[in-house]
């Protein structure tokens, strides 16, 4: 794979899409995923919807994406302002 070829896969979402499997199995699957990603927090995880079924792939995966941006940015905020909560004290 040349250099642009790796650099616009490591640009592009990653995603995995789950279904039909237990509880059980999708945090097998999660942990897994995880254990082998260099950065397990930029891979996003998704159970099958009967919307999302009907859905085009990409425009599922862009919405996933896009979900998982936005939980990312909340997470990171929630976290500076504990961060000034507890250095105000």
């Amino acid at each position: 794979m040349s250099m642009n070829e790796q650099q616009a896969v490591e640009k592009k979402p990653k995603v995995i899409i789950m279904a039909n499997l237990t509880k059980e199995e999708v945090f097998a699957v999660m942990q897994a995923a995880k254990r082998q990603l260099e950065n397990p927090r930029d891979i996003a995880f998704a159970m099958a919807t009967a919307h999302s079924l009907e859905m085009k792939l990409a425009d599922l995966v862009d919405d996933i994406a896009k979900e998982h941006a936005y939980f990312a940015q909340k997470a990171k905020e929630y976290s500076q302002k504990t961060e000034q909560d507890g250095s105000d004290s």
